[in-house]
Formats: structure tokens, sequence, C-alpha cells
């Protein structure tokens, strides 16, 4: 299997440092005794830093999106629902929504139509598609995690 480079590194070193919010997610979940979502964010922390500093397609990139997908299922359903104060859980319940519907809406456009049309694929094409992500994903999610947890402490 050859790692194939998806975005150059002029992009990709945004997600290095929009990834930090994962690390402080880390920390504030161990603040917070949210002892079971601790060992998935370091572990997607790592993956982050290691996917996003070489953007490529392979087996980190695919443990990166399957870290991210159980660290919101599990702040979504199991925390948000036994920890949060109900205000801070419709927050977090909100911008969970927001957030999953900006990261398929992302990823479709960007596969469905970005890398298949050779006019589309440029590098402004791949600069809004990574920003797109870092936003929600990478500052978006962590941040309103950290919020609701210490709000609800």
């Amino acid at each position: 299997m050859t790692d194939k480079i998806l975005v150059s590194k002029t992009f990709s070193i945004y997600g290095v440092y929009t990834g930090q919010f994962i690390l402080l997610a880390s920390i504030v979940a161990y603040y917070c005794k949210h002892y079971y979502l601790l060992p998935i964010a370091i572990a997607l922390y790592i993956t982050t830093m290691l996917h996003w500093y070489y953007f490529t397609k392979g087996f980190i990139m695919h443990l990166d999106i399957l870290l991210g997908h159980i660290a919101i299922f599990l702040v979504t359903f199991y925390y948000a629902r036994k920890y949060f104060k109900p205000e801070y859980k419709n927050i977090w319940y909100i911008v969970a929504l927001i957030g999953g519907a900006a990261f398929v809406i992302n990823e479709y456009v960007f596969y469905a139509y970005i890398t298949k049309y050779e006019k589309l694929n440029t590098a402004f094409s791949h600069m809004v598609s990574t920003f797109v992500h870092l936003t929600f994903m990478h500052i978006m999610m962590p941040g309103t995690y950290i919020y609701c947890s210490l709000m609800s402490l």
C-alpha cells in the first residue's frame, strides 16, 4: 500500500496547529474525570499530529477518522447525557449536529466533485476544504466539548 499525499504541506500544517485543541480537550477530559474519553482523545491527538504533518491517505488517516468518530459519539451518547447540565447538553447536541453535517457535506463535495473534476482540483479548492474541516472538526468540536464540560462541573 502506498500513501498518496492529498493536501500540500502549505495547508496541512494548519491541521497540526489546530490539532492542539484536541490536546487541550484531552487535558479537560482528565480534569473532568472523563476517563473513557481520555485514552481515545490522546490517541486521536497522536494520530491527528501524524496524519496532518504529512497529509496522506493510508492507515493513519483511517485510524484518525475512526478515533474522531468514536470520540464524538462517546461525548454525544455518554458524557453529554450523563454529565452535562441540560443547557450545555443542548449546546453540545446542536454543535455536534452542525459539525456532523459540515463534515459530511465537506467530504461529499471534496471527494465527489473536487477530486473527480480536474477543473475544480485546484490549490484553492483544497485550501477551502481543509479549512472547513479544521474549523468544524479541530476547533469547534473540541472547543464545545471543553466549554460544556467545564461549565457542567
